[in-house]
């Protein structure tokens, strides 16, 4: 009976061994995860944040040029009808 216990001992205790080793190797590995998702989320952020400024100024730029086209189209239209108006 004796052998049998210290079998069942040895067992107990490798098995015990593992199961905190793995529960080690799991934790360190949420740990890393978790650092790089928080990584990634912050990079994203920083992504964001720019994405919207470059938003804003292709939208300020468009104002710009909706405002400048609307002039020429004016002057174009101001030659054309003084064109039309000499050759009457």
């Amino acid at each position: 009976m004796g052998k049998k216990r210290n079998v069942v001992k040895a067992y107990d205790t490798t098995a015990e061994n593992v199961h905190d080793s793995m529960d080690a190797l799991f934790n360190e590995h949420e740990e890393k995860s978790s650092s790089a998702h928080s990584a990634q989320l912050k990079r994203l952020k920083e992504l964001l944040n720019h994405k919207a400024k470059l938003e804003a100024q292709m939208e300020a730029k468009l104002t710009v040029l909706r405002a400048d086209y609307d002039a020429h189209s004016r002057d174009v239209e101001n030659v054309l009808s003084h064109k039309i108006r000499e050759l009457k």
